[in-house]
């Protein structure tokens, strides 16, 4: 058992941090509009038009969109419904917002931008390639903000988060499913060329984001007891209490030590920030976690 002061937060803190979150959710708002708007600009304008797919569920849309003529927008938007009532129940509801708003203005780029098909290349090699690249930045940044594009990046967090299975691993899946539509579609010069978009972005998102990784992350607080209380709620992880001091003031403290996946960072940093403006935190890359991370299970220990 252990006994810890909490300090109450001044009014002042509270107004400082409502001020942090108002300019954190303007700044994250706009990188999602971004990254909506480079993901249009990649499927509009070299993708689509030189007969390229792309992985997980936009790769699918096209092929329907091929059969029917609906727009693509559309389809990836009703593809999304059920996804995000499975994961209303599995995932933040930070991340769900975000997502949502994603899959929304997304759904409404693709479709109203100028009409198709637009080239800004009709070399296929190059729109494989610097689609590939867009398709991977705009991922990278959804992840930053504690978000998604929706569609399969939501299933991969999903079961990364349950059963511990890699988002290269699930998408390893949903890509050869889309490979294998496309050989049926198009020729096999263009399936080669969507085995290019799909390796230019993994290696994108790979280079710019760690994947596989775990993360531990370290908390020094005073209040220690309100945030792991937080972090158990909110985010279903247990967390372990070590016993430290400061150095210069040889005040005794429990830090806070936490192993996450990389989609809870933003979720964390939020819920910290909020009970203690001041807190103090490290994150670290850890690429391998034996016992029972994937159960989630409340775990606090000396």
């Amino acid at each position: 058992m252990y006994c810890t002061m909490e300090f109450p937060i001044s009014t002042e803190n509270r107004g400082a941090v409502l001020k942090k979150n108002m300019l954190s959710v303007s700044f994250h708002f706009l990188l999602n509009l971004f990254a909506c708007f480079i993901t249009a600009l990649a499927f509009n304008y070299l993708i689509i038009p030189n007969d390229i797919l792309s992985g997980g569920l936009t790769g699918i849309t096209i092929v329907i969109n091929y059969f029917t003529g609906w727009g693509v927008g559309l389809l990836y938007f009703l593809f999304n419904i059920p996804i995000f009532i499975w994961a209303y129940r599995e995932l933040g509801r930070r991340f769900i917002l975000y997502s949502g708003i994603a899959v929304i203005v997304l759904s409404i780029f693709i479709d109203f931008l100028p009409p198709q098909p637009i080239y800004i290349t009709e070399d296929p090699m190059l729109a494989a390639i610097y689609g590939g690249i867009l398709l991977g930045v705009s991922v990278v940044l959804w992840l930053r903000i504690g978000g998604s594009g929706g569609g399969m990046d939501i299933v991969s967090v999903i079961l990364n988060k349950r059963y511990g299975l890699s988002v290269g691993q699930v998408s390893l899946i949903l890509n050869g499913i889309v490979i294998l539509l496309s050989t049926f579609l198009y020729s096999l010069e263009q399936t080669m060329y969507t085995l290019i978009t799909i390796f230019v972005s993994s290696k994108i998102i790979d280079g710019l984001q760690s994947v596989q990784s775990k993360k531990t992350v370290m908390i020094i607080s005073p209040h220690s007891r309100l945030i792991t209380d937080a972090i158990w709620k909110k985010l279903h992880r247990g967390v372990t209490y070590i016993d430290g001091s400061g150095a210069y003031s040889n005040q005794e403290t429990k830090i806070i030590m936490c192993v996450m996946t990389r989609f809870e960072i933003a979720e964390l940093k939020r819920l910290v920030f909020d009970i203690d403006p001041d807190a103090f935190i490290t994150v670290n890359t850890t690429d391998e976690v034996l016992g029972h991370f994937r159960q989630g299970r409340a775990k606090i220990q000396g």
